[in-house]
């Protein structure tokens, strides 16, 4: 745990360094902050923090050539923070929507992702 927070706190001192990086560039460096935080906060039993953390959360730019990118993405671990919190909670109800919302494909937005099979696998006990 203390390596997570030394990490994240790293992040953050990084984060500061870097005002002039692409907005795209920044989205994937808050992306990955965010993933490993919520991780901590999930660690903590923290779960409304997890929750709250990913509230806003925004589709991340995408091209078609960043492969390993876009898979990594999708992994469940990484995609299903608040999913998790809810079953930590004991809110299995909001886990589920959550599990559902992952796996949905939406026609109106314009989020293009990759639907990870795993998803509809995973077993909430």
């Amino acid at each position: 745990m203390e390596s997570a927070k030394s990490r994240l706190a790293e992040g953050k001192t990084l984060f500061s360094k870097f005002d002039n990086i692409s907005e795209m560039n920044r989205g994937w460096a808050t992306y990955y902050y965010n993933a490993l935080e919520g991780e901590i906060f999930l660690a903590e039993r923290l779960s409304d923090k997890a929750i709250t953390l990913f509230e806003d959360e925004q589709p991340l730019f995408l091209r078609l050539e960043w492969v390993p990118q876009m898979i990594l993405y999708h992994f469940p671990f990484t995609r299903d923070t608040v999913t998790r919190a809810y079953q930590q909670k004991g809110d299995l109800d909001r886990a589920f929507q959550e599990y559902e919302r992952l796996t949905s494909f939406d026609p109106t937005s314009t989020n293009r992702k990759l639907i990870h099979p795993l998803y509809y696998y995973i077993y909430i006990d």
